[in-house]
């Protein structure tokens, strides 16, 4: 029973011992109870009244989470993954916290997890909670992503679950109204808290080695100039999420170009040369000064550029038995 049809059932209970009807029986109360005096009939008069003041405001309370049918169809979904801030901010766009229509973030999550589909842990630092989507989420397009150091980061929605979430969003908006004194202005919650420790292993990072989708090889091109390795380094890197694939390390392509003697240990400290191998690639090289001394390094022609995006996979493979 919610809390409205509480108040509701009080406020009928109110006004039948007012007019001196058993509220369970239905039957006339005898007039020497003390319920039928006047003094006592003044108070449940003015107690039924408040209670209707209260259902009042409830009602508007509640009323103030619907969602016109215009507003629904013009819910767009962006295709890149979002994080539920995201997500409300295009259900609720036009809209302050404080105007009707307005569906609050909490709201949202709060539903997805009566769905079995996010689960709130306690932060290993103690300082509140964070959701995790839980497996039976992957399917609706609910994933969580992680730091650069394994930890858990967000939640984000792609866009079947954005859909999905605009296709559920009146019985949202319900929810939201039969659960409104949890969705004030401000949101309050009492859901439990599960220690961080009881998250399951799953949904810890799993962050893969560097790789590139076959779309994002298609979409390599050499700068227009000659480019140092880390450079081009960098330029690789642009491509992953660090969250979910780890970077190239400094070093590594010229590790690679080492080991296909493309490339040799320079004659002083740690640095490479281009053999004649490489030079015929396109590694030229290139002079300049340091501490009032001349130096030489291995420059990257855009020939040269083309040959390490050209040979990708070779370069992901050596990666990966070097790490």
């Amino acid at each position: 029973m919610t809390e409205l049809q509480i108040l509701k059932n009080a406020k009928a209970c109110m006004q039948f011992l007012a007019q001196g009807i058993d509220p369970l029986t239905k039957n006339q109360i005898p007039e020497n109870e003390t319920i039928r005096k006047a003094g006592i009939i003044k108070y449940l008069d003015y107690i039924a009244n408040q209670l209707e003041q209260d259902i009042l405001l409830k009602e508007q309370d509640q009323n103030r989470f619907a969602i016109s049918e215009e507003r629904i169809v013009n819910f767009q979904v962006s295709n890149e993954p979002v994080t539920i801030t995201q997500l409300t901010g295009i259900i609720n766009t036009g809209l302050q916290p404080d105007e009707n229509g307005f569906i609050p973030s909490a709201a949202i999550s709060q539903w997805l997890e009566n769905q079995g589909l996010l689960e709130r842990y306690a932060k290993e630092n103690g300082s509140g909670f964070q959701r995790v989507a839980t497996e039976k989420a992957v399917p609706y397009g609910m994933t969580n992503t992680f730091c650069k150091n394994g930890s858990f980061k967000t939640v984000v929605y792609h866009p079947d679950a954005q859909q999905w979430i605009f296709d559920s969003i009146r019985e949202i908006a319900v929810f939201c109204a039969e659960h409104a004194e949890e969705f004030p202005r401000f949101p309050k919650s009492n859901m439990p808290v599960k220690p961080f420790s009881e998250c399951p292993r799953s949904a810890h990072a799993t962050i893969i080695e560097f790789q590139l989708t076959q779309q994002q090889k298609d979409n390599l091109c050499p700068f227009a100039a000659e480019a140092k390795i880390s450079q081009i380094t960098n330029y690789l890197n642009s491509f992953v999420d660090p969250s979910q694939v780890k970077k190239l390390k400094n070093g590594m392509i010229s590790n690679w170009l080492f080991s296909k003697r493309l490339l040799k240990k320079a004659n002083y400290g740690n640095g490479f040369m281009p053999t004649p191998k490489g030079q015929a690639i396109g590694i030229a090289i290139q002079n300049y000064e340091r501490n009032g001394f001349q130096h030489q390094m291995p420059i990257y022609t855009t020939k040269a550029q083309t040959y390490i995006f050209q040979n990708i996979d070779d370069l992901i493979e050596f990666n990966l038995l070097e790490s």
